[in-house]
């Protein structure tokens, strides 16, 4: 009878190791004296080199390196407040939370006779954690400046309507040549940026249906660069503002969407037109053979923008300056056309001193199937 007793408690002592080795957190039985009793912690022993729960040895020596509990120990609080207690630890770049749970003599709960830890692995946890949190921010901040584009583009969109309605009845009213020219140019200017406002929410529209199309053929880059470069000039009405084609190879012809490609430029451009009073906007392009890609960029010596606002120019429905007519999404369709092209995009700036946009796309096959 003892031996079969004997075989049946080894037996079941097999099963209880088998299924501590199974677990995937560590696991220590240690006596009120903090005395290590048994240990499991095979499982996260290679993520903390170097510190050990030894049965027999004093925990805090081993596991701490240390000679006496530290004050934020889970283990002394659980026997001390006689419940269990959980925090999180970093030890060497790995997050672990602790549970220290009390264990009883007796089923009266009087006297506790020492207590279990659990570490668990919580890193990745933890990570992910923090990576829906900053995208429920993003999120809750992409909601709050649509509802602010939303409620911004009524008055957006009534401007220039306005102005094109009423100085169309003030052509019809008046007499003179010299007015009737000034009131055309109001009215044309204003459909220019009518016709900005609607293609910039149809752009979006397309990005967020993804129906954004793309059309490739052969496109002669100096040919493109110049003659964005004539419109700008033609559009621009600053007498102390210059716009120049600064840099270019002898010859660039690449497979690539012309009409977008355009569209980065030109809004660069038109940006630039917008925060430089005096100086000069320059446009170029650059081959870089290494690399086989065409840097783009546009200069101006305008106003440039502030350090800590940098980073958020190309966002959906940002605008730096409240008081500059648009709807904020030139710049976030521009990153969405780049990248399609294969590309990256980006902006450095000075404040005070001007600002360069920039994008770089391949230079062969070009991109979008």
């Amino acid at each position: 009878e003892l031996v079969a007793a004997k075989e049946e408690l080894e037996k079941a002592l097999k099963k209880q190791k088998l299924a501590l080795k199974s677990i995937d957190f560590g696991l220590i039985y240690i006596d009120k004296n903090y005395r290590v009793q048994w240990e499991e912690t095979r499982q996260i022993a290679s993520l903390v080199k170097g510190r050990r729960y030894i049965p027999g040895k004093i925990c805090y020596q081993t596991s701490a390196l240390r000679n006496e509990p530290c004050g934020q120990c889970a283990f002394k609080k659980a026997i001390e407040q006689g419940k269990i207690i959980r925090h999180t630890i970093r030890v060497d770049d790995v997050d672990f939370e602790v549970t220290a749970t009390p264990v009883f003599g007796d089923e009266k709960e009087t006297e506790i006779i020492g207590g279990l830890l659990r570490f668990e692995n919580i890193t990745e946890k933890l990570k992910m954690n923090r990576m829906l949190q900053e995208a429920k921010e993003k999120a809750e901040e992409s909601n709050r400046l649509k509802s602010a584009f939303l409620a911004n583009m009524s008055h957006e969109i009534r401007t220039p309507l306005n102005a094109i309605v009423g100085f169309s009845e003030m052509v019809c009213q008046t007499e003179e040549e010299e007015e009737k020219q000034e009131f055309v140019k109001i009215i044309s200017s204003n459909n220019i940026l009518l016709l900005q406002l609607i293609d910039d929410i149809l752009d979006l529209s397309k990005i967020e249906a993804g129906t954004m199309e793309f059309t490739f053929a052969q496109t002669d880059i100096n040919e493109l660069m110049e003659g964005i470069c004539r419109q700008m000039q033609e559009k621009n009405s600053s007498p102390d503002v210059q716009i120049v084609f600064t840099e270019r190879a002898n010859q660039c012809i690449i497979n690539t969407d012309r009409i977008r490609l355009s569209q980065v430029i030109i809004n660069f451009t038109n940006n630039a037109l917008k925060f430089t009073s005096k100086g000069s906007i320059e446009m170029g392009y650059r081959i870089k053979e290494a690399s086989d890609e065409i840097y783009f960029y546009v200069k101006d010596t305008g106003i440039g923008i502030p350090a800590d606002k940098i980073d958020k120019v190309f966002e959906r429905f940002v605008k730096l300056n409240s008081f500059i007519k648009g709807t904020g999404l030139g710049l976030a369709i521009c990153r969405v056309i780049v990248e399609r092209l294969g590309g990256v995009i980006g902006a450095e700036s000075k404040e005070g001193e001007g600002s360069c946009f920039w994008f770089k796309i391949p230079r062969t096959e070009n991109i979008e199937k």
